[in-house]
């Protein structure tokens, strides 16, 4: 597969798969606005 020159630096640095961190990201946006509707 390829792999952009930012994934494979990340993926040097970080144990966790790319694709992983974005799933993270999307969960806490929706954690986020969750939160802003409880408000």
């Amino acid at each position: 597969p390829l792999v952009t020159e930012v994934e494979k630096e990340f993926t040097e640095t970080q144990p966790i798969p790319f694709e992983t961190v974005k799933q993270d990201d999307a969960t806490l946006d929706k954690g986020v606005e969750k939160e802003k509707q409880q408000e």
